[in-house]
């Protein structure tokens, strides 16, 4: 059966029989006609809040007037959805604590609000959310969003209202499992929040803590813009695959699909490296992984009997054989994100003048309209992009470089500890003396 708590009851930890729990709303876009990935994520962290135990959550959906409401929108109620770190998936149900179809004017009333909306369409959504939620009500609202660029309408719309706006990124994305009914990470990764402001502490911290009920482990960042650019690279496999028609376990099987995601890797941050110069930041993949996208880029580049050890280091699925979102938005004859994540990068890197053939033509590919029979149709290989063989020697030459570089540093820090283990030792005596008490301590 489902997970439905009664009002005084609290899910993995729970609030105390008596206290009310706080109002949170978590908006997101309608299914049609674009993504399914901020919709899923967005009904993703709405779940984990509800079983959390803290909240009374309100799914709100925000729809533009120009677009058709889906007739085949999935009733979410009585899914399951796979918590972090978990195993078992636990099923959510409709009741007092959770409401899947609220209404927008609920959001009046809301203390906490989570906005998964598609990027662009968050200009139109934060100016309806400011309609509707008065001013100096305190409230706090957190912008996590697939791609970049869009929290600045969320900020500019609530500048002086007396509520509070923060920036945050998302470094996973949410898919459904094999059999369509369990919702779940593609891996694990962190969700980012701006690191608070002095003016912002004291309420900021009341918010995080509510998040952190989700069980997602949370990173704070004064710079989240490098956070965000740097989630969109590490996730340029999604598209790779999706270009190629294959699954992401499928990609990563073969050296020859691998490269793909390799020169894509290879050209945006070149792109977004030119462009981070004047800023002072550099893209990080520290939400989505503990290892970096050069060495990412570069562990790519080996034969597939090298890569295998390596890949569960940047990669490990948290659903079996998980489908790329971006092929399952075009199996749906939906667009899907690539407009504003593949576009965008694309974008700095025509600001910039710096090169990108590979991004090029699989957001070409992508961007085609065709029919769901035909989406797994496209071809995609080395041969269609100029240059890509010097490339890729250079990705491999820089490999073998740092891990040149990797034996010189153990090989001397090996010799310094010989070195020091062949030196003198003196006797240390303490003497009649007893311990000290934890008193004297």
């Amino acid at each position: 059966g489902g997970l439905c708590r009664s009002e005084g009851e609290g899910g993995r930890g729970g609030m105390a029989s008596g206290r009310r729990k706080p109002d949170v709303a978590v908006v997101y876009s309608s299914l049609a006609p674009k993504s399914r990935g901020s919709h899923d994520l967005a009904f993703y962290l709405g779940g984990l809040l509800f079983l959390g135990g803290y909240s009374t959550v309100h799914m709100v959906e925000f729809q533009t007037s120009s677009a058709a409401k889906s007739q085949d929108e999935p009733s979410l109620v009585g899914v399951k959805v796979l918590p972090f770190f978990e195993s078992t998936p636990q099923s959510i149900q409709e009741c007092g604590d959770f409401h899947p179809r609220a209404k927008m004017e609920v959001l009046s009333r809301c203390q906490v609000i989570l906005v998964c909306v598609h990027g662009p369409e968050t200009k139109d959504c934060a100016q309806a959310l400011r309609k509707l939620i008065p001013d100096h009500g305190g409230r706090g609202l957190f912008a996590f969003q697939i791609g970049c660029r869009h929290y600045s309408h969320l900020r500019d719309a609530f500048n002086e209202s007396g509520n509070w706006t923060f920036e945050g990124a998302v470094g996973f994305r949410v898919v459904w499992d094999e059999s369509g009914t369990c919702l779940g990470p593609l891996k694990h990764g962190s969700i980012v929040v701006e690191r608070l402001s002095r003016d912002k502490a004291d309420m900021g911290t009341k918010y995080t803590n509510l998040l952190e009920t989700m069980g997602i482990p949370m990173l704070f960042q004064k710079t989240v813009t490098a956070l965000s650019w740097g989630t969109m690279v590490h996730d340029l496999h999604l598209y790779a695959a999706a270009a190629l028609g294959v699954k992401v376990d499928a990609l990563f099987a073969l050296r020859d699909r691998r490269m793909i995601y390799a020169l894509m890797m290879r050209e945006c941050l070149s792109a977004l490296s030119t462009a981070a110069g004047q800023g002072g930041w550099s893209p990080s993949n520290q939400a989505s992984c503990a290892v970096s996208l050069e060495w990412i880029e570069q562990l790519l580049c080996l034969p597939d009997a090298l890569f295998w050890p390596f890949k569960r280091l940047f990669y490990r699925p948290a659903l079996p054989k998980p489908p790329s979102p971006v092929l399952v938005d075009r199996l749906d004859g939906k667009c899907g994100d690539v407009a504003w994540v593949l576009k965008d990068l694309v974008e700095v890197g025509n600001k910039y003048g710096a090169p990108m053939p590979v991004c090029t033509r699989v957001l070409h590919l992508l961007s085609k309209n065709v029919a769901p029979e035909d989406a797994v149709a496209t071809t995609l290989s080395l041969k269609d992009v100029r240059g890509a063989n010097s490339s890729l020697s250079d990705s491999t030459r820089r490999l073998i470089w740092s891990i040149l570089r990797l034996c010189a540093v153990v090989s001397a820090l090996i010799c310094l500890w010989m070195l020091l283990d062949t030196l003198p030792r003196r006797e240390i005596t303490l003497g009649d003396s007893e311990p000290p008490t934890h008193e004297e301590l």
